[in-house]
């Protein structure tokens, strides 16, 4: 004869499980790309500028430099 107990434990088991495997599902993926070509007011390019990227939430800053044809990838 299968008990009161025992059957309130698989539903309580489960809920736990799915719970476990649903949580880190949620995280997210902070990832990002810029790509551009820098250029003076003029629109002239700029070869070899240097470029700023800062993350305005965290304050995290990169730098990277422009190639040749003033492009950034």
């Amino acid at each position: 004869m299968t008990s009161v107990k025992s059957i309130a434990i698989v539903p309580l088991a489960c809920s736990v499980m799915f719970l476990v495997t649903v949580t880190p599902s949620r995280a997210q993926v902070s990832a990002a790309s810029i790509n551009g070509t820098a250029r003076d007011g003029s629109g002239a390019v700029v070869p070899s500028s240097t470029v700023l990227l800062r993350n305005t939430e965290t304050g995290v800053e990169t730098r990277t430099t422009t190639n040749e044809q003033g492009v950034q990838d």
